[in-house]
């Protein structure tokens, strides 16, 4: 299953916390092109194993 950017974002808590934890490879993403604006597909198993419990936070 994938996430896109967007969905995983939310799940992790923001978007520098997931880019950090993509160029990390803590999660696993891939862009569909090779232009700057192309869609992220992120590996959901990943995602969730990275989701903060916004209640806490």
């Amino acid at each position: 299953m994938t996430l896109s950017k967007n969905q995983a974002q939310i799940l992790v808590g923001g978007q520098r916390r997931l880019e950090r934890l993509v160029s990390t490879g803590m999660i696993r993403a891939r862009k569909t092109t090779d232009k700057q604006n192309g869609r992220w597909e992120c590996n959901g198993a990943d995602v969730v194993r990275y989701t903060i419990d916004p209640d806490k936070h």
